[in-house]
């Protein structure tokens, strides 16, 4: 992990963190990882594993699917391996990490067995617009997280437990926060202005 510099990526649902982060990271060469997909990744290997595939991570990636199909969440140090694998075999120096840490326990982990995160890139949007996003979502996408019961819940867990995290980076000084409530181009706009401030400062402490 020498060398590489990680920022993760949070925001509510529907906040359009995976949007930002996704085209950033195309613009800049930055590697991008969501906790989620690789998550994801594995269970579909584990069902269907390509030929003289590596016996051990498929054992793994085999837990993972079971993980999942019985609807438990994933323990903390699965998706954090994953991660260090792929920032491992990555070329960049640069890695936005989406959807995670969403509890303060897998952020005190993720320092642990990999290093800490330069910084923690926050996209702020009110509960109110973020629930009329994922309505409409849903309407268009299909997908069965996005109705109201499912999004109040989502809205709550969040609250709970990764706006610990949030906080902690705030307190630390350690945060890009912006509006993540106007158009997209704006937010992006913001995003890339606070980040270059940071490869900045960071070049100058070395």
């Amino acid at each position: 992990m020498e060398g590489k510099d990680i920022i993760f990526v949070l925001g509510g649902p529907g906040s359009g963190k995976g949007t930002q982060a996704t085209r950033i990271a195309k613009e800049y060469d930055i590697g991008y990882l969501s906790a989620g997909d690789l998550l994801r990744m594995a269970a579909k290997i584990a069902s269907d594993p390509p030929a003289g595939f590596d016996p051990q991570l498929l054992a793994e990636y085999k837990e993972i699917d079971r993980i999942i199909k019985e609807g438990a969440l994933v323990p903390g140090h699965v998706t954090i391996k994953l991660l260090r694998d792929a920032m491992v075999a990555g070329p960049q120096k640069h890695w936005f990490i989406d959807g995670f840490p969403r509890e303060l326990c897998q952020e005190a982990e993720f320092v642990q067995k990999c290093k800490p995160a330069t910084a923690l890139l926050f996209i702020d949007v009110p509960d109110e617009e973020l629930k009329k996003r994922l309505l409409n979502r849903g309407l268009s996408s299909g997908r069965i997280d996005d109705n109201e019961e499912s999004i109040k819940k989502r809205l709550v867990t969040y609250h709970n437990q990764t706006e610990a995290v949030i906080g902690k980076f705030r307190s630390e000084n350690k945060i890009i926060s912006v509006d993540g409530n106007h158009p997209i181009d704006a937010v992006h706009d913001d995003i890339v202005v606070q980040l270059k401030k940071l490869w900045t400062d960071l070049e100058k402490k070395n």
